[in-house]
């Protein structure tokens, strides 16, 4: 990192810079995720198409090497909508446990919950899903859920009981029971279309900044147009601004950690959204979950 004191005008751009940066951060996880969770013929255990879920068998383990952590009580699936000019409808089945089902937006914003702590609480429900495309009539007997952008990333949480024999059956039934169908074949037989998969799709992807400094799509940015060696290296510690701080955005209670930061709403602090997307894209508003975190004990010694 560079200690030399830029300029005003370097100073300028730089914060210009950075604030693109933070603001299409979670643009750009939100397209990493959705390529590598669609980029499937079939739906499976780790990818679906468009519109489907694809479904854990059980509880993440230390083993596993995902997005999110282990746990001892949660099942997960996941989902990515592609929402165009005809609407979608969700079914939800009556439950009798935790349950909810998060909706993020393409920008990394939280949308709404559906289940516990949000939208129809454990009943069962249909809900009228639709993008910005979309210009038709809502129909009766459903729950409308509108979103502003094409894309939408979906999570199904499912409380499994582990002192209780075989409840694994129990998820596997709700998550069965939640599905995504087109409106137009809605309380037909209804056969999930193949995805596509392309190689490049796993993990490439490009981000965005400002057009002002030749970022556009289909364009590149490149370091080469500026000059000043101080301000080179000033804006190649940009990607740092969304991984530091950590302690900052949250409180420690007993040796737990608590991120004061909650879900992200949609206008709210950018440098709070990329920091949530970073660290953990997907967590339930504070009303439904709360995650604390422990990576040392009692007597300060790191976790292993």
């Amino acid at each position: 990192m560079s200690n030399e004191i830029l300029n005003a005008e370097q100073q300028k751009i730089y914060e210009e810079i950075k604030d693109a940066y933070i603001f299409t951060y979670p643009l750009v996880q939100m397209v990493l995720y959705s390529r590598a969770k669609t980029n499937t013929v079939k739906a499976n255990s780790e990818r679906a198409p468009y519109n489907q879920f694809l479904h854990n068998k059980n509880v993440w383990t230390p083993e596993e090497r995902k997005p999110g952590g282990p746990n001892m009580d949660t099942v997960y699936s996941f989902g990515v909508l592609k929402l165009e000019k005809d609407a979608l409808v969700l079914h939800k089945p009556k439950t009798d446990r935790f349950y909810t089902i998060l909706f993020l937006d393409g920008y990394g914003d939280f949308r709404e919950i559906i289940g516990s702590g949000g939208l129809g609480g454990r009943e069962e429900g249909d809900y009228f899903i639709t993008g910005p495309a979309f210009e038709g009539i809502i129909p009766e007997g459903f729950t409308h859920v509108e979103f502003p952008t094409s894309l939408v990333s979906v999570l199904l949480r499912v409380q499994i009981f582990l002192n209780s024999d075989n409840d694994i059956e129990n998820v596997r039934k709700y998550q069965k029971g939640t599905y995504f169908v087109p409106y137009e074949s809605y309380g037909k037989d209804y056969t999930f279309p193949d995805g596509e998969y392309n190689p490049e799709y796993d993990y490439n992807f490009y981000f965005k900044m400002k057009e002002k400094y030749g970022i556009k799509p289909g364009g590149k940015f490149s370091l080469s147009q500026f000059k000043d060696e101080a301000l080179i290296q000033k804006i190649k510690t940009i990607p740092q601004t969304v991984k530091l701080n950590r302690d900052e955005m949250g409180f420690n209670r007993n040796g737990w950690e608590y991120f004061s930061i909650d879900t992200p709403l949609p206008g709210s602090d950018y440098y709070e959204r990329a920091f949530s997307i970073h660290w953990g894209p997907g967590c339930n508003p504070a009303k439904a979950s709360l995650y604390p975190q422990a990576e040392l004990d009692k007597d300060g010694n790191q976790l292993n």
